[in-house]
C-alpha cells in the first residue's frame, strides 16, 4: 500500500475523509485483503489507545506476528566499524579542562563549608576593691518620638543582623569578603 492510501485509511478511521473518497476506499476495502487488514489494525490501535480492547484477542495473533517477523529481512550491521581515536593532545586538553572545573568548584564550595563563625569574647570578670552600695535611682522618661526611634533602631539592627546571617555573601566569599554589615545612623 502507498503512503497516501495509509493516510486515507487513517482519515477514514477518524471520520475525516470526504464522501467521494470514502466510497472509493470502502469499495477497495471489500476487494483488497491487504487494505482490509490495515483497516483492522488501525481500529485495533485506536481501541488500544482508548483502553477499549476486547476481553479476548484472536488466538492466532501471536503466530501471525511470529510469521511476519520470520519474513522480515535481517538488517546486518557493518562488520568493521572504525572507532574514532582521540589525539593525545585532545585527551590532555580534556583532562586539563576537567581539572580546571574541579579547581573552580573547590574555590567556590570550600569557603561555604569552612565558614568561620564570629568569635565571641569570653565574659571578663572585674575585681572590685570596695563594696559598692546601692546606687541612686533616677527616674527618666523618654518622649514618644525617642521611644519610637529606639524601637525602629532595634528592629533595623535585628533586620540587618538577620540579613547578614542568611545572605549569600556570607556563604560564598566573593570579591569583598571583608565587608560585613552596613548600618544606619542619624549622625552624618
Amino acid at each position: 500500500m502507498t503512503e497516501q492510501k495509509h493516510e486515507q485509511l487513517s482519515a477514514l478511521v477518524d471520520g475525516e475523509l470526504g464522501a467521494d473518497e470514502t466510497r472509493v476506499l470502502l469499495n477497495e476495502l471489500e476487494s483488497d485483503p491487504e487494505t482490509r487488514g490495515c483497516w483492522e489494525r488501525y481500529h485495533l490501535i485506536g481501541e488500544a489507545l482508548r483502553g477499549a480492547l476486547p476481553e479476548r484477542m484472536d488466538p492466532g495473533l501471536a503466530a501471525r506476528v511470529a510469521a511476519a517477523l520470520e519474513d522480515e529481512p535481517a538488517i546486518l550491521a557493518p562488520a568493521n566499524l572504525r572507532l574514532h581515536r582521540l589525539s593525545p593532545y585532545l585527551k590532555q586538553a580534556a583532562g586539563m579542562a576537567i581539572a580546571a572545573g574541579v579547581a573552580v568548584a573547590a574555590v567556590l564550595v570550600v569557603p561555604v563549608l569552612v565558614r568561620e563563625e564570629p568569635a565571641v569574647a569570653p565574659p571578663q570578670q572585674v575585681a572590685s576593691s570596695q563594696m559598692a552600695g546601692p546606687a541612686g535611682i533616677m527616674r527618666t522618661e523618654l518622649s514618644p518620638a525617642e521611644r519610637s526611634r529606639t524601637l525602629v533602631d532595634e528592629r533595623l539592627q535585628d533586620y540587618l543582623v538577620n540579613h547578614y546571617e542568611h545572605s549569600a555573601i556570607t556563604r560564598v566569599q566573593g570579591v569583598l569578603p571583608y565587608v560585613r554589615i552596613v548600618g544606619s545612623s542619624d549622625q552624618r
